[in-house]
C-alpha cells in the first residue's frame, strides 16, 4: 500500500514503515511493519484488526526472545520511532 523512510535524530537510526495488506481467507487486514533500513530488520508489526488470532499473529516489537506483545505497546513503539 504505502511505506515512508525516516532518520530519527533520537534513536539516529534510518527507518522505514511499510504499511500492507495481508490477505487471509475472508478479510485482508492492514499490517504496519517497522524496518530498520539498513540493517534490513524488522523490528515491530502493528494491526488494527479486532480479530484476537489476526491481533497475536501481528502484534510484536521484535526486540525480545518472545515477540509477543500487545498491539497497542507495538504501535506506541512504531509512532515513536516515527516521529523523533
Amino acid at each position: 500500500m504505502r511505506w515512508v523512510g525516516h532518520y530519527s535524530h533520537k534513536y539516529d537510526q534510518c527507518y522505514v514503515l511499510i504499511d500492507r495488506h495481508v490477505f487471509l481467507p475472508g478479510s485482508a487486514p492492514v499490517v504496519s511493519e517497522l524496518w530498520e533500513a539498513f540493517e534490513a530488520a524488522i523490528l515491530a508489526e502493528y494491526t488494527d484488526d479486532a480479530r484476537t488470532t489476526i491481533r497475536r499473529s501481528f502484534c510484536q516489537v521484535a526486540l525480545s526472545d518472545d515477540p509477543f506483545t500487545s498491539c497497542e505497546v507495538s504501535k506506541y513503539f512504531i509512532d515513536e520511532h516515527m516521529k523523533h
